[in-house]
């Protein structure tokens, strides 16, 4: 029998909270025939497989801009990318912050002022408030060593 998503869930909360599961929930990776860290890494590489590179559908957001990416449920998955977000953060002169309010949409910009960021939250805001597929009302910078959340 084939694994259902909920056995991918687990495994990638497992991952994530460094191997500590919720009680309520089943894990059978027996079932898999694949051990957690095989499955993370098989998920990733599918997301990779999957995703053009980021510079060719993400563009630089200038200043007073803020980019998105929208349309695809894949593309809050290119979170878990952090190394593919290196050449947009370069390209914006280091600076990239990021929102994933909705299934379907990322939205970032390349300043790290107390507007820009106004401004990114407050359109977070109005789609998480709209969007069918709600994700997170947190915007996210990025680091090369991964990413870090903005303070409310």
């Amino acid at each position: 029998m084939a694994a259902g998503i909920d056995e991918f869930n687990c495994l990638r909360r497992r991952r994530i909270n460094d191997y500590s599961l919720d009680p309520k929930i089943s894990c059978d990776t027996a079932k898999l025939g694949l051990t957690a860290d095989e499955v993370f890494e098989l998920g990733l590489a599918n997301v990779r497989e999957e995703l053009r590179p980021l510079m060719s559908v993400a563009k630089v957001a200038g200043q007073g801009q803020i980019g998105n990416m929208v349309g695809s449920v894949y593309n809050p998955s290119r979170m878990i990318l952090l190394d593919s977000w290196a050449p947009l953060a370069a390209a914006q002169g280091g600076v990239l912050i990021v929102a994933i309010p909705a299934t379907d949409a990322v939205f970032y910009v390349g300043e790290d002022t107390p507007k820009a960021i106004d401004a990114l939250r407050t359109l977070t805001k109005m789609v998480l408030a709209r969007a069918p597929g709600k994700l997170s009302g947190n915007l996210y910078r990025w680091r090369a060593s991964g990413w870090e959340r903005v303070a409310p």
